[in-house]
């Protein structure tokens, strides 16, 4: 028997589910942006009192947002010492990929899109058997996007409904709403790491931003008088 648990933070929700055998016996998530904090911990503590301690823990390590990529990171190699297991890296987008591609087995190509800001989005482009096309990157869309990926592509994710009218004359493109970044899409890729021992180097392991951190301030205002 073997359990994994799942952390995606990468996102502005999170998520949190556990595996056995194959199978989601419960995930935990909170819609509520920027919630990382607050409820991550939670969520796995939830899972790991109710179905037991886990063999392993899979992690998204990105790209997304660096503070939850941070949180995430910071609580998987917690539990991972605390506990004595091993952790899973994968990326958040072929974990999309790999979910849309059990919903619609007929798609060739599959263009995972996270929601950067404005009309940016990281992505990657793989086949219907999870084959690279392209690797991660940030890409702000345009309306001739994609136009060198000979075929129909289908686009989905939390960065794709915000390019539906941008490209909505294009024949060679259908975006699907409704598959967002889970933790519950790890499952299948997960358990294919863990019997391959293909595991995280926690000592250096970093996620993967794919852009730096760039900190906001806010402008102080002149004041006469």
């Amino acid at each position: 028997m073997t359990r994994i648990l799942a952390i995606d933070s990468a996102g502005p929700v999170c998520s949190a589910a556990i595996f056995e055998n194959g199978a989601c016996l419960a995930i935990k998530a909170s819609q509520e942006k920027n919630s990382h904090a607050e409820f991550l911990a939670l969520f796995c503590e939830e899972l790991i009192t109710n179905h037991g301690i886990p063999d392993a823990i899979s992690l998204d390590i990105g790209p997304g947002s660096y503070t939850g990529l941070r949180i995430g990171t910071s609580l998987a190699k917690g539990l991972a010492y605390g506990y004595g297991i091993p952790v899973i890296g994968l990326s958040g987008l072929i974990c999309l990929a790999d979910a849309m591609r059990e919903k619609r087995p007929e798609a060739q190509t599959l263009i995972p899109c996270l929601d950067a800001r404005r009309m940016e989005v990281y992505h990657a482009i793989y086949t219907q058997n999870l084959e690279k096309l392209r690797s991660p990157e940030a890409l702000v869309v345009e309306e001739n996007a994609w136009k060198d990926i000979p075929g129909k592509k289908l686009i989905f994710g939390d960065g794709a409904d915000k390019l539906s009218t941008l490209l909505a004359h294009r024949e060679d493109i259908e975006i699907t709403e409704g598959i967002f970044p889970s933790a519950e899409h790890q499952l299948r890729l997960s358990f294919r790491k863990f019997d391959e021992a293909d595991f995280l180097d926690l000592a250096y392991f970093e996620p993967f931003y794919l852009k730096e951190f760039i900190a906001l301030t806010a402008k102080k205002k002149n004041h006469v008088g």
